[in-house]
């Protein structure tokens, strides 16, 4: 399971608790995987994560553009990636060809790196604004 620690907040309270929820929808897939769920419970619980991690970008970036985040195109571009990262994930995920260990590390280098990468930076800018 992934904890969230005070090291990834980034300053940012609302852009903070989505990032609480998509580490708890995170742990709600890895939990389904360890105990064994079929693919149409994991499934369910990957469209939600895959649903929210949309809705969290969207905000995010609308968030970037209204305080004038100069690296905001970057940040964009890293979404989309992400976002296809997470389909082909999920194709794995559906091939049976992950383990709980694998989603474990594929979610953290996806959202702790992102949040400690990039995010972070989010925060500090809008901070010096």
């Amino acid at each position: 399971m992934i904890d969230w620690t005070d090291v990834l907040d980034i300053g940012l309270p609302e852009i903070d608790r989505q990032h609480r929820k998509l580490i708890s929808l995170s742990n709600s897939l890895i939990q389904a995987m360890t105990i064994g769920k079929g693919k149409d419970v994991l499934s369910e619980f990957f469209e939600e994560l895959k649903a929210y991690t949309v809705y969290h970008f969207n905000d995010e970036e609308k968030y970037m553009q209204d305080i004038g985040y100069p690296e905001f195109e970057q940040h964009r571009k890293a979404h989309g990636e992400l976002i296809q990262q997470v389909d082909d994930f999920r194709t794995e995920l559906m091939a049976d060809n992950v383990t709980p260990d694998q989603a474990l590390d594929f979610i953290n280098g996806w959202i702790i790196n992102h949040i400690m990468n990039m995010d972070s930076q989010i925060g500090i800018f809008a901070k010096n604004k």
